[in-house]
């Protein structure tokens, strides 16, 4: 799996660079939990920008609601940015939108943690 991650103004940022489906669901879960717990250790948000994913199957999902129900218990917020029209609607259709604060750009999303 293309797979990149930074820190951005004290956030720990994900950027998943493929789609997410069977075959690799298993490295984007060992990639994207942990970074929950690196968030926590910095106060900061966890933000997965999504600008090169154009679509999830349902192991993908199930790896963010993983990462959901981690996140709650340490007080990480985890934000979702860069959603094709494709993702969107998996979300959508998934209710993942009512689940994770959804952001139009990796900007917007940083803007928000510092808001906070």
């Amino acid at each position: 799996m293309n797979w990149k991650q930074e820190r951005i103004q004290g956030n720990v940022v994900a950027f998943p660079g493929e789609t997410v489906d069977h075959e690799n669901a298993g490295e984007f879960e060992s990639r994207l939990l942990p970074m929950v717990d690196q968030a926590a250790t910095t106060s900061g948000a966890l933000i997965i920008d999504f600008r090169d994913v154009d679509y999830m199957t349902s192991v993908g999902l199930r790896v963010l609601m993983i990462a959901a129900k981690t996140a709650g218990p340490v007080s990480v917020n985890i934000l979702v940015t860069g959603m094709n029209e494709t993702m969107r609607e998996i979300f959508k259709i998934s209710g993942f939108e009512k689940l994770f604060a959804i952001y139009e750009s990796l900007e917007s999303a940083l803007a928000a943690t510092s808001a906070t």
